[in-house]
């Protein structure tokens, strides 16, 4: 997943956090989620102007969560 650094001027134009909640579809694994992650992470996410970051969350119940 991303790693980012929080910039002072970043911190600035800071305008909130937007989660999306989902579980994973039948036949879809974890390592394949987490593939797609990394891909869209590094060939999409990277190279958006403004974004500080993404984050892809699981919960105990198995729902994951995720922003941008």
């Amino acid at each position: 997943m991303a790693r980012f650094t929080l910039m002072k001027d970043d911190a600035l134009r800071f305008g909130g956090v937007e989660f999306a909640t989902f579980r994973l579809r039948e036949g879809v694994d974890e390592k394949t989620l987490l593939e797609a992650s990394e891909n869209v992470d590094r060939e999409f996410l990277a190279h958006e102007e403004g974004l500080l970051g993404h984050v892809l969350l699981k919960g105990p119940d198995g729902v994951y969560a995720t922003s941008p």
